[in-house]
């Protein structure tokens, strides 16, 4: 006797497969795919996700967090922002939402790793990554700011701008802190970190004052005596050399 074919089987069997599929927490939230680049509205549904719980914190031992948390530090998805042929104004407020939404899911890890959950290679993933994505703004800065027309609304402008290079400041000084003193962060994690500063030293450079380098000298002098990994002193010489004058 033939076998007969369910047709109905197949067509549910087919079904369940297009379910499984789903079956991911960040893309049944709406949140993006992961296989295109992102905007900064991207950027913000994430962090509001995590923040109301509509997910969970991506995590790199989770298949679909660790796609999450790849596209959400890829750099590629800056090429918007980079690109000089669109008006400055708008990859301006591209870049603000992914530099705000980035900021926020970082502070969400850091309440965890504090609590003492393991989340100190995700947290290191992302600091690298705003670690790049601050020097894309200092870059973006000095693009806007002759642009900015004296008006009424002038010095508001200036004063954005402004606290936008201080907190580039803040992130730096705060990742050597992170590094010099944190016990939560292993040795492979700290030298993730030195190896992204010594990256984007000499652009963060251009928007310390001379205090903060002397001050930052003397840090990382410090850590250099106590280092035994060759490649991490190499990072600090790197660093030292760019904020040197």
């Amino acid at each position: 006797m033939k076998s007969v074919i369910n047709p109905w089987v197949v067509t549910l069997a087919f079904f369940g497969m297009g379910m499984a599929a789903l079956a991911n927490p960040y893309l049944e939230a709406g949140l993006a795919a992961t296989d295109r680049e992102w905007r900064g509205s991207d950027y913000a549904a994430v962090a509001e996700a995590i923040k109301t719980q509509k997910v969970p914190l991506p995590r790199l031992t989770d298949h679909d967090g660790q796609k999450i948390l790849s596209r959400f530090c890829a750099t590629d998805n800056l090429a918007f922002n980079r690109s000089k042929s669109l008006p400055i104004s708008s990859r301006m407020q591209d870049y603000t939402a992914i530099l705000t939404s980035g900021g926020a899911v970082i502070n969400l890890y850091a309440a965890e790793v504090v609590k003492g959950v393991k989340l100190n290679d995700e947290f290191t993933v992302l600091m690298v990554f705003q670690m790049e994505l601050s020097v894309l703004g200092i870059e973006l800065v000095d693009e806007f700011f002759p642009t900015l027309q004296k008006d009424e609304k002038y010095e508001t402008r200036m004063r954005g701008l402004q606290k936008m290079r201080s907190g580039m400041t803040t992130v730096f000084v705060g990742m050597q802190h992170s590094i010099a003193e944190d016990d939560i962060l292993s040795s492979a994690n700290k030298s993730d970190l030195l190896k992204v500063m010594a990256k984007t030293a000499a652009s963060f450079a251009t928007v310390f004052s001379g205090e903060v380098k002397a001050e930052l000298r003397v840090k990382f002098q410090s850590m250099k005596s106590v280092l035994t990994s060759e490649a991490d002193i190499a990072s600090i010489n790197t660093i030292l050399k760019a904020i040197s004058n």
